[in-house]
């Protein structure tokens, strides 16, 4: 939200090869990273929706937050990227 560009990745990029310099990972626009951003939130929304799973307390700074909280923190974090990026 606050840079023009910003580098995607998720668990499919090889982040040994990029330090290694073997791989690149491009620099993106922040409409791309905005974008992808929001999908990775519905996919994490989606697959919470009706869990009934708690997080382990030591991923989330000490809290075990429910599948049901963990969708409210992820709709929060799409409305915040919604009106924070509109430049």
């Amino acid at each position: 939200m606050h840079f023009d560009s910003a580098f995607v990745f998720d668990e499919t990029v090889d982040l040994e090869a990029v330090a290694a310099g073997t791989e690149e990972l491009p620099l993106s626009a922040y409409p791309a990273v905005q974008t992808a951003a929001l999908g990775y939130l519905d996919e994490a929304i989606g697959l919470a929706s009706g869990a009934s799973w708690t997080l382990p307390t030591g991923w989330i700074r000490g809290n075990g937050f429910s599948a049901a909280d963990f969708v409210r923190i992820c709709n929060a974090f799409y409305v915040r990227l919604l009106a924070q990026m509109n430049r």
